[in-house]
């Protein structure tokens, strides 16, 4: 991953469908996310919670193009955790994704065009498991060593009591050592740092480049 060389220029940043400010931008390269809590309206929200729904309830089956993935709960009971490649197969979630406000964005913030890469829905169940301090990005680089941004998109409202996001601000910046044996943060470093909540509205977007997360 490298930081953006290239600058959107102010013409065309103006025609986007959201543009991104000269101050948001500073926080992003300087801590390494962004929240930004404008840019779906509250039919917008609605939408998307109809939608998250309808993924959630597509068949189940082996010959699904769209990869659902199920985990036992602490009750003992298989649930599914998430769903993962359905854009292609749901034309509102297809167009939100691949859409000129969400690219736009993207645009603005890694200074070059970008494309959805992959998208999954994490359904955070009562009683389901979390997700160990790591980083996105090293799931990906076993492809190729690209520039890479995440974009989550909250359903639902998101904080401390129900698995909301932790981060450490500015550890894109930093040399973060990844074990081998899960690809997730080396617990000593984790434990050394401090991991600041981040409470998320619904419909309120969060952006990360290659930042230690928590959830």
């Amino acid at each position: 991953m490298t930081k953006p060389t290239t600058s959107i220029p102010f013409e065309i940043a103006a025609n986007m469908a959201y543009s991104i400010s000269s101050d948001q931008r500073a926080f992003f390269e300087k801590n390494g996310y962004l929240i930004l809590k404008d840019v779906l309206s509250s039919d917008e929200t609605i939408k998307l919670q109809k939608w998250a729904q309808e993924v959630h309830d597509l068949p189940r089956t082996e010959d699904t193009p769209w990869m659902p993935y199920e985990e036992v709960n602490k009750s003992g009971k298989s649930v599914l955790c998430r769903t993962e490649n359905y854009a292609n197969y749901h034309a509102d979630f297809n167009g939100l994704l691949r859409g000129d406000k969400i690219l736009g964005i993207l645009c603005q913030l890694a200074g070059e065009d970008m494309l959805l890469f992959k998208e999954k829905i994490n359904y955070k169940l009562a009683g389901s498991g979390g997700f160990a301090p790591h980083i996105d990005s090293t799931a990906y680089t076993h492809v190729k060593n690209i520039k890479h941004l995440t974009i989550l998109v909250s359903v639902d409202e998101s904080n401390m009591s129900n698995g909301g996001l932790e981060v450490v601000e500015g550890s894109h910046l930093m040399d973060v050592p990844i074990a081998k044996a899960d690809n997730c943060i080396e617990p000593s470093w984790a434990g050394d740092h401090t991991w600041l909540p981040v409470e998320l509205e619904a419909g309120v977007y969060i952006l990360n480049s290659i930042l230690g997360v928590s959830s």
